[in-house]
């Protein structure tokens, strides 16, 4: 059986251009006021999506294929089209579906590094030793 769901680089390239045709939105010009969905309205770019277009079976499935194999790098091409359809999203009014699906994919906010992976290598690690007397948490404990 066949590890791909496809059998060729060719028929992978007609694939992802039937999905991108399709399925590409361009932000600019969908901007409506209306909340109702026009009827030719493409749908929005997903990686599920994607995944199911090419006809593997789970996202797992093209997550693996992506990460090794001979069509790695179109998948990984494919995957970057659709997180810079995401990106674009990120300068709408409400973006915070775009934020939760490119942190879904991986991103993340700065603040969520730890302190360990921004430290410089050759750095020091500083450690406070106290000596002496403790400091009175209360002023009941003070002795004159």
């Amino acid at each position: 059986m066949n590890k791909y769901p496809f059998s060729s680089v060719a028929e992978l390239k007609d694939l992802l251009s039937g999905y991108f045709e399709t399925n590409s939105v361009d932000i600019a010009n969908n901007l409506t006021d209306s909340p109702k969905k026009k009827k030719n309205e493409p749908e929005p770019l997903t990686m599920s999506g994607l995944a199911y277009h090419l006809g593997f079976k789970s996202l797992g499935d093209f997550e693996a294929s992506e990460a090794k194999g001979k069509y790695s790098g179109l998948l990984k091409r494919a995957r970057l089209r659709v997180e810079t359809e995401y990106e674009k999203k990120l300068h709408n009014q409400s973006a915070s579906g775009a934020i939760f699906a490119l942190k879904s994919l991986g991103w993340c906010d700065k603040q969520t590094k730890s302190q360990t992976e921004e430290r410089p290598s050759g750095s020091m690690t500083v450690e406070i030793v106290h000596s002496g007397a403790e400091v009175s948490q209360n002023e009941k404990d003070v002795v004159l």
